[in-house]
């Protein structure tokens, strides 16, 4: 019994490790890139919409997000593309790894309030 009770202390122990290395991603402005180059960051902006890049043939989405002064290229590959359509503001929250002071390949891109969007799908 005493040890079952050791196993699964040592295996919350890890999994509370894990969690706390996995999900410790900085939350950063997009002025800050710079600071972070080669590191997981979570950064936050208002899509171009005219920066839309999509490449089918890869399933990859490029664009470009601004906060109002800085603007960062975002490079995300995905298994099925997920395009928001329409003409409103569009906010994306973007994980990834930092390439260079102005470009992030994303991990995962989140879409704020995705349900006022239509979504087509490649």
């Amino acid at each position: 019994m005493k040890k079952l009770l050791y196993v699964f202390v040592l295996a919350s122990l890890a999994f509370a490790i894990y969690n706390i290395l996995v999900y410790s991603i900085p939350k950063i402005s997009l002025e800050e890139l710079d600071k972070y180059i080669g590191k997981e960051v979570q950064i936050r902006g208002k899509v171009i919409p005219e920066s839309l890049k999509i490449y089918e043939n890869n399933n990859t989405m490029i664009f470009d997000i601004t906060d109002g002064k800085n603007i960062v290229r975002v490079i995300y590959k995905m298994e099925k593309l997920y395009i928001p359509s329409g003409s409103q503001e569009i906010i994306a929250i973007v994980r990834g790894k930092v390439l260079d002071e102005k470009t992030i390949v994303a991990k995962q891109v989140l879409i704020s309030c995705p349900s006022k969007y239509e979504v087509k799908v490649y």
